[in-house]
């Protein structure tokens, strides 16, 4: 499936595509980005909280193998299962596999708080930014007031534009 927001093609079963997208979406969705950089950096946490969510059930998949005698029937019950259980088998047959999926989980956390920190800062910046315009704004129709001047919002920010030098 290629991706809407960065034109990446991804390939994974049709099952965990609508589970990707949905829980992707509830993450983004609660971050709250209005702009293009926050929606990457929502969706770069949505995608990590995936991916470190997959590799702790791969880390309990490959405890579990050990933990049983029944694995070889177990995989043979439930396509979900199945699967489940050969991803295990597939990192446990290499004891340095188990390793690095630990520090996998330790990076994919760290980038976690770091993206979460760089929104937040964003937002905030973004925030700041609107309540200056507003009281700017503000300021300007209580002198217009006092002048009895009419106040037109849209002429005073396309004024504004052309001495900043920014097109209209």
């Amino acid at each position: 499936l290629r991706h809407g927001l960065t034109g990446q093609v991804t390939v994974m079963p049709h099952e965990d595509r609508e589970a990707f997208n949905h829980f992707c979406a509830e993450i983004v969705a609660s971050l709250n980005p209005a702009n293009a950089l926050e929606q990457q950096l929502a969706q770069s946490v949505a995608q990590d909280n995936w991916r470190l969510n997959r590799a702790r059930a791969m880390e309990d998949n490959i405890l579990a193998l050990g933990h049983t005698s029944e694995a070889a029937e177990m995989d043979a019950e439930h396509p979900e299962i199945h699967a489940a259980v050969t991803a295990a088998r597939v990192f446990s047959a290499d004891p340095a596999q188990f390793q690095l999926l630990t520090l996998y989980m330790q990076r994919t956390n760290r980038d976690i708080h770091r993206n979460i920190h760089l929104l937040r800062e964003l937002q905030t910046e973004r925030r700041a930014a609107r309540e200056t315009e507003f009281r700017q704004a503000s300021r300007l129709k209580q002198l217009n007031e006092m002048k009895e001047v009419p106040y037109e919002p849209k002429a005073e920010a396309a004024i504004r534009r052309m001495i900043a030098g920014d097109p209209i």
